[in-house]
């Protein structure tokens, strides 16, 4: 692996490099580059991990965005916060977040 253990990437960074590849709906389910992606169901999110290196990565996908709008929408609430919509440059996480009513 190129990228140091300290490292932060963003979503498009991610997708653009191999780190994630997209299954067969389309969707980036799929850990690359020697890491497996999978699911923390109390926080609802996914995060690589490179079992050989110990490398653990964290960020938001499309069920994780979907599970905030989800949860945002059931709770009557009038917004949410996430860390940064300049790193979904394909406007990705983006289709999620317009699901939101208004």
């Amino acid at each position: 692996m190129d990228d140091p253990p300290e490292a932060t990437f963003d979503f498009s960074y991610l997708t653009a490099n191999g780190y994630l590849a997209r299954d067969a709906g389309g969707r980036y389910t799929v850990g690359g580059r020697g890491f497996t992606r999978r699911w923390n169901g109390a926080a609802q999110v996914p995060y690589l991990y490179m079992e050989a290196g110990g490398l653990f990565v964290t960020y938001d996908d499309e069920a994780a965005i979907a599970a905030k709008v989800r949860y945002v929408a059931s709770r009557g609430l009038l917004g949410a916060m996430f860390w940064e919509l300049a790193a979904d440059r394909e406007g990705v996480l983006a289709r999620e977040l317009g699901k939101l009513p208004h």
